[in-house]
C-alpha cells in the first residue's frame, strides 16, 4: 500500500463526501490506493503508484495513478485514454460509449487522431532546452478510430471529501484542427491541479482527443448527400461533434471522479478557443441555454485563449469551399466517391491533407445568426422562474502571436506587400492606408539602401523558430529586421487581437443584440453619455502602475465590495477581457501560446548554476508571480466568481430601431466610403447617443426601410462607386472617443519585448497633411472608457487596467483606421496571404 500524505488511516476504502443535492451517491464510490500488481504486465512501466475507482454508474473499475506532481498537502490523480465515443464509419459522428468491462485500465494515455507532424514545437515556439523536453518515443499512438478518448485529472480523495463535488474544466488544445492532441507534456493538468488544491480552489480538469484533418473535418455536397443517406443531418464538424459527446459524457459521468457537472468550464487555446466559440454560437447550445431545463446545459462557463470563431472563409468555411478543397484532394487520389475516400489509409490521407480544414457553416451545427456573434441569451419570457443559466466568458491575446510566421514575414518587400494588399483590398486608397497604419512603407525607407535586400527583409540567424533545414536565405541586421517586424504586426492584429476583440465586444452586447427592446438612459459621466467616451479629452484619471503593482489583488478578492454593473440586462452574460504580455523565459518574447506556459505550469523556469537558489529566486520572481496569479484567476473564474471587473454591455448605435438582429453587426463587414468609415455626431437620421447612422443619401445606411441588415464582406474595386443603398457601413457598438494624438502603438518588439524608437516616430505625421480625425470619429473597440481589463506582464506587472492603458498594449488606431473599414473577412485575407509569404524561386512558403 501507498500512504497518502495527510489522509486518514482509512484512506483505501475512503468515501467521497457530497452535498444532497449531488448526483453521486458517496456510498457507492470508493478511492482504493495501490501500488499495482506486479505480475500485472499491463501495469509495467506506469510512471507512479496506481489507483482504483469504482464508478457508480458505468459500473467499471478505472485504474489510473498517482500524478508525479503530487506533494504532500496536495495529492493528485489521473486517469488515462477513457474512452467516451466511437466511431461508427470514417465521415460520421461519433457516438456516445456507456458500457465498459469491469476493469478499465487507465495508466497511460489513449491514442491520438493521425495527423501532420508538428515538427519540433518545444523548440521552434517554445525555445526550450533538449534536457527538458520528453523523448518522441513517449509519445501515444496514431489511431483514428480509438482518439476519442479523454484524460482526468483530480483532487485525491482526502480533498474531495472536505469540498465534495468540485468545478471542472475541460481543455481544448489547439493545432489548427490539423495536429495536437490534449495530452501533451506541456499542458498536463498535474501542476494546475495540485495549485488548485493549494490555494483552496480545487478543480477537476478534463483534457480532450478528438478527430482532427479531413477524418474530424472533411465536406462537400457529395458527403452530405452521403450522410443525409444514413440519417444524419448536416455535413462535417466531425471533430466539433466528437467534442460536444465528450461534454455529455462529463455531464453525464464526471460527478463518479469528484466533479461537479452543473459547474463545467470550458477553456482553450488557438483554435482551441476558436472550437470553444464554436460550442457557444451552436444550435445545440442555443437550445440548452433557452430551454426550459437548465440541467441539460453542458456547461456553463468560458475562457477563449488567443482565438475566436469569427466571419471569415479563413476560419469557417461554406460547404462548397470545404467541397472544392476535397475535390482536389480526391483528385489527386483519382478516386471518385465517398466510398472510395473511406477506403484510403488514413497516413495516406493526412499526406494530402494541408493545413487548410476548418469548420463549415453547414446550416446545422452553428446558429443561423452566429455571425451576430452574441452569446446564448435567456431573456425574461424565456427564462426558468428556478434556475437560469447564463454563460459568462474570459477572452484575450497575447501581445506577438505572429511568431508563427517569422519566417515567411521576413520575406516580403514592402512593395510586394503593398501590391498583395491592393489585390486583396481592390482599393488603392484602404490598401495605402493599411500600408501606412502599419509603418510598412517607413519601415522598407529604413533598411539598407545598399542592401541588395533593399526593401526586402531577409531571415535572421538569430531566429528561434527557424528550421535547421531551412537554407538558402541571407542573414540581416536590425534595420533589415524592421519591415519583418511591421508585416508580423499586421499579421498579429488580422488573425489573433483584433478578431478577439471582435469577439468580446459582441459577446458583452449579447444581450442587446438578441432583443433588448431599448438602450438604457445615459447619466452624468456615463460610457453612453454624449459628451464622455472612449479615451475623451481628460477621462483619464492618473495612473502609473508598478511593475509589479496590482490594482486587483485575490488577496482581497472577498473583503472588497464586488464591481457594480450598471444598465446591464437581466441574465446578459459577463464578458471578461484580459491581455498576456509576460514574456518567455526562453525565447523572452510574449509569443503565441507562452500563456500555457505560464497557466499549466510543468515547464521549469530557467536557472543559472552559479547563482544560489535565493538568487535564481529572486530573477525568476516576475515569472512566478505571473504564472500564480493567472492560475488563480483561472481557478477563481471556474468556481463561478469574478476574476475581475467584465465589460460594460453597450447596445450598438441606433439599436432602438432594429425589429431584429440575425445577421452580422459590429467590424464584422466594411465601412462605407466616406472619411475613415465612421459615424459622426448625429443632425438627423436615427439617432442614440450623439450618434447616429447616417440615413440621407450622400452616406450609406446599414439598413433597408423594413429594420434588415446587409453585409457585404468584400468591397468592391472602386468604393466611390457604389449606391448608397448598396453600402454596408461599420456600426457602433456605443460613442466612444480616442485621444487626438493616437499614441495607441504597442511598445514591445517581437524579437524580444525591447522598446524601439522606431516604434513611435511616426504617430504625429501619419495622416500626411491631413488634420486628424476628431475623437468622435474613432471606432469603438472592446473597451469603454469605463472598462477595465487585466493585464499580465510585461515583467511581472498584474492587475486591472484602464482603457487608455489597453490602447497603449495594442495597436488599437490600426483597426480603426485600416481595418475596420475592410472588415474581419477581407483583413484576415490579407493576413493569410502575408503568412503564406511570397513565391521563392516560384514556391510559396
Amino acid at each position: 500500500m501507498v500512504a497518502y500524505p495527510d489522509t486518514d488511516s482509512d484512506s483505501d476504502n475512503a468515501h467521497m463526501s457530497t452535498s444532497a443535492d449531488d448526483a453521486m451517491d458517496s456510498d457507492s464510490v470508493h478511492i482504493v490506493v495501490d501500488s499495482g500488481d506486479a505480475s500485472s504486465p499491463e501495469l509495467n512501466d506506469v510512471d507512479g503508484p496506481t489507483i482504483e475507482i469504482t464508478h457508480p454508474t458505468l459500473h467499471t473499475k478505472f485504474v489510473g495513478v498517482q500524478h508525479p506532481a503530487s506533494v504532500r498537502n496536495a495529492t493528485v490523480h489521473q486517469y488515462r485514454g477513457i474512452k467516451y465515443a466511437t466511431v461508427p464509419k470514417r465521415f460520421r459522428r461519433s457516438v456516445l460509449l456507456q458500457e465498459y468491462p469491469e476493469k478499465t485500465l487507465a495508466t497511460r494515455h489513449g491514442a491520438i487522431c493521425p495527423q501532420i507532424k508538428n515538427r519540433w514545437l518545444e523548440s521552434r515556439l517554445y525555445g526550450l532546452p533538449p534536457e527538458i523536453v520528453p523523448k518522441p518515443s513517449d509519445s501515444p499512438p496514431e489511431d483514428e478510430w480509438e482518439c476519442l478518448n479523454l484524460c482526468i485529472t483530480t483532487p485525491a480523495p482526502e480533498c474531495l471529501r472536505k469540498h465534495g463535488l468540485v468545478p471542472v474544466m475541460v481543455y481544448f488544445h489547439g493545432g489548427g484542427n490539423v495536429t495536437g492532441s490534449g495530452t501533451e507534456w506541456i499542458w498536463d493538468a498535474g501542476a494546475l491541479v495540485r495549485k488548485s488544491v493549494q490555494c483552496g480552489r480545487p478543480v477537476v480538469v478534463v483534457a480532450l482527443n478528438f478527430r482532427l484533418g479531413l477524418f474530424g473535418f472533411a465536406a462537400s455536397q457529395l458527403l452530405r448527400e452521403d450522410n443525409e443517406a444514413a440519417g444524419e443531418e448536416g455535413v462535417g464538424n466531425y471533430g466539433l461533434h466528437d467534442q460536444r459527446t465528450a461534454l455529455l459524457w462529463i455531464k453525464k459521468y464526471i460527478s463518479g471522479f469528484g466533479g461537479d457537472p452543473e459547474l463545467v468550464t470550458l477553456f482553450g487555446s488557438s483554435w482551441g478557443a476558436a472550437d470553444i466559440h464554436a460550442h457557444l454560437l451552436s444550435n445545440a447550445n442555443q437550445a440548452d441555454i433557452t430551454g426550459p431545463d437548465p440541467d441539460k446545459v453542458l456547461f456553463h462557463r468560458a475562457i477563449l485563449q488567443s482565438g475566436a470563431l469569427v466571419p471569415s472563409n479563413s476560419v469557417v468555411q461554406d460547404v462548397f469551399s470545404a467541397g472544392a478543397h476535397l475535390g482536389r484532394i480526391m483528385q489527386s487520389l483519382d478516386i471518385k466517391s465517398i466510398d472510395e475516400l473511406r477506403e484510403v489509409p488514413a497516413a495516406k490521407l493526412v499526406s494530402v491533407t494541408g493545413e487548410r480544414v476548418r469548420p463549415v457553416d453547414d446550416g446545422v451545427f452553428l446558429r443561423r445568426d452566429w455571425k451576430s456573434l452574441a452569446l446564448p441569451f435567456a431573456s425574461s419570457s424565456q427564462q426558468n422562474p428556478r434556475r437560469v443559466c447564463r454563460q459568462d466568458i474570459m477572452i484575450g491575446d497575447v501581445a506577438c502571436e505572429s511568431v508563427l510566421w517569422a519566417i515567411p514575414a521576413r520575406l516580403w518587400g514592402a512593395d510586394a506587400v503593398a501590391r498583395r494588399a491592393r489585390a486583396i483590398v481592390q482599393s488603392v486608397r484602404r490598401a495605402d492606408t493599411l500600408m501606412r497604419a502599419y509603418d510598412i512603407v517607413e519601415a522598407a525607407k529604413n533598411s539598407n539602401p545598399g542592401s541588395p535586400m533593399h526593401g526586402r527583409a531577409r531571415l535572421g540567424e538569430d531566429n528561434a523558430f527557424m528550421d535547421s533545414d531551412d537554407e538558402g536565405v541571407e542573414s540581416s541586421d536590425d534595420e533589415g529586421c524592421e519591415l519583418a517586424e511591421r508585416v508580423m504586426d499586421l499579421i498579429n492584429d488580422v488573425a489573433f487581437a483584433w478578431p478577439v476583440d471582435v469577439a468580446a465586444r459582441s459577446a458583452a452586447d449579447s444581450a442587446f443584440i438578441f432583443e433588448e427592446p431599448s438602450p438604457p438612459k445615459a447619466e452624468g459621466n456615463d460610457y453612453l453619455s454624449a459628451g464622455g467616451g472612449y479615451l475623451s479629452a481628460g477621462s483619464e484619471s492618473s495612473l502609473s502602475p508598478s511593475p509589479s503593482g496590482s490594482e486587483s489583488n485575490l488577496s482581497g478578492m472577498d473583503s472588497t465590495p464586488q464591481p457594480t454593473h450598471h444598465h446591464r440586462p437581466p441574465n446578459a452574460p459577463f464578458v471578461y477581457r484580459y491581455v498576456f504580455d509576460q514574456a518567455s523565459p526562453y525565447t523572452q518574447t510574449p509569443h503565441h501560446g507562452v500563456d500555457l506556459l505560464y497557466l499549466f505550469g510543468n515547464i521549469p523556469f530557467p536557472t543559472d548554476p552559479d547563482l544560489t537558489a535565493e538568487e535564481n529566486e529572486e530573477v525568476n520572481w516576475d515569472r512566478v508571480k505571473v504564472r500564480s496569479e493567472m492560475q488563480e484567476r483561472w481557478l477563481v473564474f471556474a468556481h463561478g466568481e469574478e476574476p475581475w471587473e467584465p465589460l460594460t454591455p453597450q447596445p450598438p448605435a441606433g439599436f432602438s430601431e432594429i425589429p431584429q438582429v440575425d445577421l452580422p453587426i459590429p467590424m464584422l463587414s466594411p465601412s462605407s466610403s466616406f472619411s475613415y468609415g465612421s459615424p459622426t455626431k448625429s443632425t438627423s437620421g436615427s439617432s442614440f447617443g450623439g450618434y447616429f447612422t447616417p440615413s440621407d443619401s450622400s452616406r450609406s445606411s446599414s439598413f433597408s426601410h423594413s429594420g434588415a441588415l446587409h453585409l457585404d464582406a468584400f468591397p468592391p474595386a472602386d468604393p466611390g462607386s457604389r449606391s448608397a443603398a448598396a453600402m454596408s457601413p461599420f456600426l457602433t457598438l456605443g460613442p466612444h472617443k480616442a485621444n487626438a494624438h493616437g499614441h495607441m502603438h504597442q511598445p514591445l518588439s517581437h524579437r524580444g519585448g525591447h522598446t524601439h524608437a522606431h516604434h513611435h516616430h511616426h504617430h504625429h505625421s501619419r495622416f500626411h497633411g491631413k488634420a486628424p480625425p476628431s475623437p468622435a470619429e474613432h471606432q469603438p473597440i472592446s473597451i469603454s472608457e469605463s472598462d477595465k481589463v487585466f493585464v499580465f506582464g510585461p515583467e511581472g506587472e498584474t492587475g486591472s487596467r484602464s482603457a487608455k492603458i489597453f490602447a497603449g498594449r495594442r495597436r488599437v488606431h490600426a483597426w480603426r483606421e485600416a481595418l475596420a473599414p475592410l472588415g474581419l473577412a477581407t483583413a484576415q485575407k490579407v493576413g493569410q496571404e502575408l503568412g503564406n509569404g511570397p513565391p521563392v524561386n516560384g514556391v510559396r512558403f
